[in-house]
């Protein structure tokens, strides 16, 4: 985490007071990846969205 916080252009202080909690922070992060997963598969059938999904490399 401090790598990605570093590479954002943030200290581990500054990242966290903008969040309640680490959960909040957990739930905001997990909200916007949802989010950007339906648009790039939104109108995607069933066969369609696991052959992306498992098209896609994990890193």
């Amino acid at each position: 985490m401090a790598e990605l916080v570093a590479a954002a252009g943030f200290t581990h202080g500054g990242l966290y007071k903008h969040f309640r909690s680490k959960a909040d922070l957990m739930a905001e992060a997990s909200a916007s990846g949802l989010s950007q997963t339906a648009a790039r598969t939104e109108g995607l059938d069933p066969t369609e969205f696991v052959e992306r999904g498992s098209s896609t490399p994990t890193r």
